[in-house]
């Protein structure tokens, strides 16, 4: 629709006054400009969601992870290139000015592409030559029909090509388990679950301990957990009500924690600690999430969080000292 737009909806009589006005050159074109804006925006998010999942494939086989990682190069490269091309501006200054339009994915370790992903491979680069030779061409001035043209092949290129099914999808050839055990535990649970208590001039030691379980077919291909890496992220529940949080300036302590442990596994086996801050009265939010690193260095994300409630307590001392601070 937003290749389409540039006929059907052609720029008003006062879209130059509008673009000198708000310092656009693109909005003379239209309504055109904010579809292909937000068309670039959707490709990205697209991309970021292939990332994703990227990261939690750690048991893919190695055909379903070249797949994943093509697809989120496909769609990253082409809101590049629509950006480049199609909505260049003087906006943009010298920002893509070394940047070569091609499309030349990663190859995973010892892998050798099947015909489907060769095939994939090819049609993305015969859509990368097709914005190349349009941005090389000095008359076309964005936006116009040869931009939305470049566009529409596109898109018929990557319908007219069967996307291959990840093999991931429906089976795996291994399964990795995590399961998490922390301490201190809020007593309770549901929506009866206590907060765990602390003061604010203490240091609350977390404890996390965890087992890896695993199954399925050992190849040379598997992959293996080397290392777990535990981040934490601690943030302030009620600190949109809270005025003492609104009035916190640069020189006060840091009310919301971000901290990480890694730890070798030995026999399936890990644990690590940390001593997190709660400097200010109120409720925080503590978030645990693990994240497996491979013998490669590469990191994983399995989805494995672990949550905590933990009710931070005023002290009588440092109230003071900031009841003092804020007169």
């Amino acid at each position: 629709s937003a290749a389409t737009s540039l006929q059907t909806s052609p720029p008003p009589a006062i879209a130059a006054a509008l673009a000198a006005q708000s310092r656009d050159d693109l909005q003379r074109c239209g309504r055109v400009t904010g579809q292909l804006r937000s068309a670039v925006k959707e490709l990205q998010e697209c991309a970021s969601e292939w990332e994703k999942l990227a990261e939690a494939s750690f048991d893919a086989d190695q055909a379903s992870l070249q797949l994943i990682l093509i697809l989120q190069k496909a769609m990253s490269d082409l809101a590049m290139w629509i950006e480049m091309v199609c909505l260049k501006s003087s906006l943009q200054g010298s920002m893509y000015a070394d940047t070569e339009i091609e499309f030349v994915p990663d190859l995973l370790e010892d892998y050798r592409p099947t015909i489907q992903i060769q095939t994939l491979i090819k049609t993305f680069q015969t859509i990368a030559g097709e914005f190349s030779r349009l941005a090389k061409w000095p008359e076309a001035r964005p936006i116009t029909h040869e931009h939305t043209a470049v566009i529409f092949s596109s898109v018929n290129q990557i319908h007219s090509q069967p996307l291959p099914y990840p093999r991931f999808f429906f089976q795996s050839l291994q399964e990795t388990r995590l399961k998490l055990s922390v301490s201190p535990h809020s007593r309770g649970a549901g929506i009866d679950q206590q907060p765990i208590s602390v003061k604010t001039s203490e240091l609350l030691a977390i404890k996390v301990e965890g087992v890896i379980e695993r199954t399925g077919v050992n190849n040379k291909n598997s992959r293996e957990v080397s290392k777990v890496c535990i981040q934490l992220e601690s943030s302030f529940s009620n600190k949109n009500q809270d005025p003492a949080f609104r009035v916190m300036d640069k020189n006060s302590p840091q009310v919301e924690t971000s901290l990480d442990q890694t730890a070798d596994v030995q026999n399936d086996f890990f644990s690590v600690q940390f001593l997190a801050p709660f400097p200010m009265g109120g409720l925080y939010t503590v978030t645990l999430e693990a994240i497996l690193v491979d013998n490669q260095g590469n990191r994983w994300r399995p989805g494995v969080k672990h949550s905590l409630a933990i009710k931070s307590l005023e002290d009588r001392s440092t109230a003071a000292v900031r009841t003092i601070s804020r007169s």
